[in-house]
């Protein structure tokens, strides 16, 4: 097996057909440029939305910190957008519970930088910094049209000619990623159909799954799935019983990813139980000895949540993590969505043996 490192390619080197393009494992051919916007939620609520994509950033200038936590990545604050370079394809993503928006930039930097526009909103209620405010059940009946309303907002700000986004995206069709209640809110935006009254039977049998804290008061899901969302991305997903009676079976082309050590959605039950209840095509990607956070930034900012976010007690190294998962889900995006042949030839030339990972696909 090649160490990690062995297959890194330097952008520099790589051929140019049409556009620019290098290896999944470098940073991208373009800045990540990122903006923050308001807009209205679907109850009426603020929703706030951080936007990575494909920018020139000024020469001599520094990456900026986001707004609320000083924690700082490679994104540009309101760069130049590649305009003539465009345009690209959506990504929208859905944080954690108690997360925040910004909460995976190691991802939404890395694939802004190789090409794609980046949309993620906070969930009011559920964040790092207003957590439990609401309860969990209003919480995930608001999320799915959280994320849709976050998704039109922007497309209306790239369809408006004065606007600095315009022509920023390509269409309306996005991929659909998110991590922990994030992957849940993808699953059900992307193609699952909720269904309560089989979930509260489950939960009645069975109090002890993770998602049967969400309580009874449970409504049907308002505004989801969207048919907009072609391809899923769920890292450490939990929660398939709500989505009992075959109602994940119509989800898009679904790529998850979960860690053997996961301590908040159980790898076993939630994770594979997730990837079991789905129709192919589907692909199960697993780290070994990672845990919940590795799909995330939040060591970085909080490292005492979690006994995984320290170096000595078992867990994957969290930088060898997140540079399988950035490298992996880059190329998926850009072979699965994108369809691009050069990222198809690559992965063939190139596909990594890590030994930390294990992959099922059907």
């Amino acid at each position: 097996m090649l160490p990690l490192l062995a297959l890194i390619l330097a952008c520099a080197e790589q051929e140019t057909v049409s556009e620019p393009w290098c290896a999944p494992t470098e940073v991208g051919p373009w800045d990540p440029g990122v903006t923050t916007f308001t807009t209205p939620g679907p109850g009426g609520e603020t929703l706030t939305v951080e936007v990575w994509y494909p920018a020139h950033a000024p020469q001599g200038e520094e990456p900026s910190r986001y707004l609320e936590i000083p924690i700082a990545g490679t994104a540009f604050r309101d760069a130049e957008p590649a305009l003539s370079d465009g345009p690209f394809p959506l990504v929208a993503f859905s944080h954690g519970s108690n997360g925040i928006r910004y909460q995976s930039v190691y991802l939404t930097e890395h694939w802004a930088s190789h090409g794609f526009v980046v949309v993620a909103t906070d969930h009011p209620g559920n964040t790092f910094l207003d957590t439990e405010q609401l309860a969990h059940s209003l919480v995930a009946n608001a999320r799915p049209s959280q994320v849709v309303a976050s998704v039109d907002a922007l497309l209306d700000r790239t369809a408006d000619p004065d606007d600095p986004l315009a022509g920023l995206t390509q269409g309306e069709a996005y991929a659909m990623t998110g991590h922990s209640f994030g992957a849940w809110t993808t699953l059900a935006v992307a193609g699952g159909v909720v269904d309560y009254a089989a979930m509260l039977d489950f939960c009645t049998a069975e109090p002890g799954w993770e998602f049967c804290r969400l309580g009874e008061e449970f409504l049907e899901v308002p505004g989801s799935p969207d048919p907009r969302a072609t391809h899923a991305l769920a890292m450490a997903p939990g929660g398939w019983y709500a989505f009992l009676n075959d109602g994940l079976q119509s989800l898009q082309p679904a790529m998850i990813w979960g860690g053997t050590m996961d301590e908040m959605t159980d790898y076993v039950d939630e994770i594979r139980g997730t990837y079991d209840a789905l129709d192919s095509p589907k692909a199960l990607w697993t780290l070994a000895n990672a845990g919940h956070f590795v799909f995330s930034d939040l060591c970085r900012v909080a490292p005492f949540i979690s006994d995984e976010c320290t170096e000595d007690i078992g867990f994957i190294d969290l930088a060898i993590g997140q540079e399988i998962v950035r490298t992996a889900t880059t190329s998926w995006l850009r072979r699965s969505v994108v369809g691009d042949s050069r990222d198809l030839d690559w992965w063939e030339d190139h596909e990594p043996s890590w030994e930390e990972v294990t992959v099922e696909e059907e």
